[in-house]
């Protein structure tokens, strides 16, 4: 009950912001398929990207559909910042935590409903999207970074 009154306490003191800053208790309050790992990762993904995932959400020059990109976007990038740090997470525990976080700033939102279902409907296969691309993208720069040095090391070698 607690989070419930610190909740509306916020709502209640800035009825003009749009999300609410603390994630914690929306995920202790829904019925989640999360593991105390992902809560926590969720939780730290989220403290990294509250401010920018508040500004992405009250653009209101932007159609809702570019704001869940943007929103996947940054989720994966803070993910992967903070992921990269502490030991290997398995790609669909990544993935999990990244659909979850997102779903969850948005039903901080007021009157989030609309927004929630576009989310629902799109967000898996923007993620999946990005991921795939991303991936081609690395695998490029590191085998032109490998070819490179090949060469550059070929050219040690001959020149003797």
């Amino acid at each position: 009950m607690k989070n419930i009154n610190n909740i509306n306490n916020v709502v209640n003191a800035n009825s003009e912001k749009v999300i609410e800053l603390s994630v914690i208790p929306l995920i202790e309050e829904e019925n989640t398929s999360l593991s105390e790992k992902e809560k926590s990762l969720v939780s730290l993904v989220h403290h990294e990207i509250k401010h920018d995932i508040e500004s992405i959400l009250i653009n209101f020059d932007v159609s809702n559909y570019t704001k869940i990109i943007q929103m996947v976007a940054l989720i994966m990038k803070s993910i992967e910042s903070i992921t990269s740090q502490k030991e290997k997470i398995a790609g669909a525990i990544k993935k999990k935590v990244a659909l979850e976080c997102g779903r969850m700033c948005i039903k901080q939102m007021k009157d989030h409903m609309e927004m929630l279902m576009i989310y629902d409907s799109i967000a898996e296969t923007a993620l999946e999207t990005m991921v795939d691309v991303s991936r081609n993208l690395n695998v490029k720069v590191i085998s032109e970074a490998a070819v490179s040095a090949a060469n550059c090391c070929m050219g040690i070698f001959s020149s003797k």
